[in-house]
């Protein structure tokens, strides 16, 4: 079983603290939740994708991997996705593509500069 699923909404909330690292989350309500009671804890955590970044360029490259060059800091931020998580019982509803969605517009509108995430429904 994937230890994921066990989690409560405090380890997620613990997993958010976490420094240096950008994490996205879908969260579920009940129909009859009111938006002002839909809180991190309220609702079942359904999906997260995590985000490192952005990374300077020498921390990036691989010149062993024989990959096309890598262009500078000036030129592209550089960002690595570490995991997509989406609870089984929710799959197939679209929820890691809005994950993942979100998490690359986030690193391309500056990676939170000013950048507000949009909910789904």
């Amino acid at each position: 079983m994937n230890i994921l699923v066990a989690f409560t909404a405090q380890d997620w909330v613990k997993r958010l603290e976490r420094p240096l690292i950008h994490n996205f989350i879908a969260v579920a309500y009940a129909p009859t939740t009111l938006p002002e009671q839909q809180t991190i804890g309220a609702g079942d955590w359904v999906g997260s994708a995590t985000l490192l970044g952005p990374y300077p360029k020498e921390i990036f490259e691989l010149p062993e991997s024989g990959r096309a060059e890598i262009y500078g800091d000036d030129v592209e931020s550089k960002w690595q996705m570490t995991a997509v998580y989406n609870n089984p019982d929710h799959r197939g509803k679209g929820i890691a593509k809005m994950l993942i969605q979100g998490a690359m517009d986030f690193a391309a509108n500056g990676g939170g500069k000013g950048y507000e995430a949009g909910c789904g429904s």
